[in-house]
């Protein structure tokens, strides 16, 4: 079982992950991915998949450019802010010195493919693409970009017709991009209801990704806020000597991620679980 970790230790240990030219590291890579990314990197491509990505600024602002029902959009997500990124959604981030934000994201299906665009300016014509079956993002980005950089695509500023595909491999979104919210605020504002037990969804019923008061699962991740304490335990009840573990009241943040049935019963405290899968995606 894999053991509680608390976050911003783990961020400190690692920081230098966080500075150009890699900006990123990844905590956990199984069902869902779990990176913390810092800056600064400003880019110009937009990346594309069939999942969504849940956005959470630990340190600083970030800035998500979106390709919204068509439109360009800039959604600034700030420090103690979640947003969640429907799938199918065109988006480029960029992300400031000093900063640090969790993202998560699922691992894609066999006859899923991600995409790389890049626009001509401000318009949404595609210039150049290409599309990928993802299984290491950060360094599979890497030769695309520098495939870009290198094309006369790139030189001329006009696309190639015969290397853009006609059809996507699905859909875009269709779908308004929320605006991020706060977590502190939204914990504060249902307290009560999650001190009774009452289960919440962050995000509603609508997505795939659900953010919420646990419940028996199979896929979970555990997130335990400020000064608020949790204990699990796993596998079958009837055992007694079932693994467990602990979060407990203190300055920081933990994160769990545990892949194994669950029965889990929790002491009145706010704390959030985050899983993939199970629901209906709407577009």
């Amino acid at each position: 079982m894999e053991r509680p970790v608390r976050v911003k230790a783990w961020v400190e240990e690692n920081r230098a992950s966080f500075l150009p030219p890699v900006c990123n590291k990844l905590l956990h890579q199984k069902q869902l991915k779990i990176m913390f990314v810092g800056g600064p990197n400003t880019r110009k491509d937009y990346h594309i998949e069939e999942g969504e990505e849940v956005f959470y600024q630990l340190e600083g602002d970030m800035l998500l450019r979106v390709l919204e029902r068509g439109e360009h959009r800039d959604v600034v997500i700030r420090q103690g802010e979640i947003f969640l990124l429907p799938a199918g959604v065109p988006h480029s981030p960029q992300r400031f010195a000093n900063t640090v934000g969790l993202v998560i994201e699922r691992r894609r299906l066999k006859t899923e493919l991600d995409g790389l665009r890049y626009y001509i300016g401000d318009t949404t014509d595609v210039l150049f693409e290409k599309w990928f079956y993802c299984e290491d993002l950060g360094t599979q980005l890497a030769p695309i970009i520098q495939e870009f950089f290198s094309s006369e695509q790139h030189r001329t500023g006009k696309p190639n017709p015969d290397q853009l595909l006609k059809e996507p491999p699905f859909p875009l979104s269709t779908r308004s991009v929320m605006e991020p919210m706060s977590l502190e605020a939204w914990l504060a504002g249902h307290r009560k209801e999650l001190q009774a037990g009452t289960p919440l969804s962050l995000f509603g019923d609508t997505y795939e990704t659900q953010v919420m008061q646990p419940f028996a699962t199979q896929e979970l991740i555990t997130w335990r806020h400020t000064h608020a304490h949790a204990h699990a335990s796993f596998g079958d009840c009837r055992h007694k000597n079932r693994p467990s573990y602990f979060l407990p009241d203190s300055e920081n943040e933990w994160l769990c991620c545990e892949w194994k049935p669950l029965e889990a019963t929790w002491p009145p405290a706010i704390f959030l679980c985050l899983q993939s899968g199970g629901c209906p995606i709407h577009r």
